[in-house]
């Protein structure tokens, strides 16, 4: 069974198990952030791939007699969050506990993405000039997302290509596009994050103490690995799609071949008068113990490579003869019956 599939075995195998390691890659980073709070450590599932932490817990502002520590979050009401870490679906804030961060609050998956932008400039703080964090999280959600049903449908296309070319084509521009989708996500992610830490570091307020973010270093690390496994499928389908396509040319050569005309000689072996109730008899070529395909070819070089002024012995029928060699005169198949 192997040996019929040859590097069918191989390859298709190899891409299947890159793609389901990325399906389940991409799926962990999108479900990064969800899951409920009530627990010990007050933390949702993979809390460490965030694309960013914003930690405001050193923040303070002076609104009439109140002094707010930290910065609001409409969303739960709260006008005093020591952090907010922004994940791929959605985002969480909370309140720090020494070094630890313990979140109090998430929001709806997919649905209700980092849009406190605006809400901080009253509070004194603008995160990003050209308005970048509006916008960043909901297309790196719309990337993932996409490319996780990009991939999968490559993945079912690279189960039908074990049979079908084309499936194998569909596969490959499918795997092209997952691939070229993730990282667009994963730059889109690397100038985001590079441009609010960079930013935050000389950021200008209204209030007192500072603000800092932090990298999602377990965030990068992931989505990396992850955009080299959509390249390799990507290479191996690539591969697998032009050995296809060749063995399938192959194949096409072969069947045209075995459908040429059978050349020879016909020669009319019995006749009556005036030509009537003639029979022929088909006289095979010498073809030198090679197939049919192979005598044209060698036929067509014969002719071309003749010299311009060939020997009138070589012309006409005569070097049909040669091409035929038989103890019978050659005679074309050109006779009429008469009457």
């Amino acid at each position: 069974m192997l040996k019929r599939l040859g590097f069918r075995a191989i390859l298709i195998p190899a891409a299947l198990i890159t793609q389901l390691l990325l399906l389940v890659g991409v799926g962990i980073l999108l479900r990064a952030g969800t899951g409920s709070l009530d627990n010990p450590d007050h933390l949702p599932v993979t809390p460490d791939l965030y694309l960013v932490l914003i930690d405001t817990k050193q923040y303070t502002r002076k609104v009439g007699k109140e002094t707010y520590k930290g910065l609001p979050d409409s969303h739960d009401f709260s006008k005093e969050k020591d952090f907010f870490a922004l994940f791929p679906a959605l985002y969480c804030s909370g309140k720090r506990n020494g070094e630890r961060y313990e979140a109090d609050y998430c929001s709806a998956w997919g649905k209700q993405l980092f849009d406190l932008h605006r809400l901080w400039r009253v509070w004194g703080v603008d995160l990003i000039k050209d308005n970048l964090i509006g916008s960043t999280p909901r297309f790196v959600y719309a990337g993932l997302l996409t490319t996780a049903v990009t991939v999968g449908l490559s993945a079912i296309c690279g189960i039908l290509a074990v049979c079908s070319y084309w499936s194998a084509v569909v596969a490959t521009i499918l795997s092209w596009v997952g691939s070229k989708l993730f990282g667009k996500a994963s730059g889109l992610s690397h100038t985001f994050v590079y441009k609010l830490v960079t930013h935050s570091t000389s950021l200008k307020t209204t209030g007192s103490g500072k603000i800092v973010a932090h990298w999602g270093n377990l965030y990068f690390r992931s989505i990396w690995i992850f955009a080299s496994l959509a390249l390799f499928a990507s290479i191996i389908l690539s591969f697998f799609s032009w050995r296809t396509g060749n063995e399938r040319s192959a194949t096409k050569q072969n069947t045209f071949g075995s459908q040429l005309p059978l050349m020879g000689a016909v020669r009319r072996a019995t006749g009556g008068f005036r030509g009537q109730n003639s029979s022929y008899k088909h006289i095979e070529p010498n073809m030198g113990g090679g197939s049919l395909v192979d005598f044209a070819k060698n036929h067509r070089s014969a002719l071309n490579s003749r010299s311009p002024s060939p020997e009138p012995e070589d012309s006409g029928w005569d070097s049909q003869r040669k091409l035929f060699p038989t103890d019978t005169a050659y005679e074309p198949m050109r006779h009429r019956s008469i009457g």
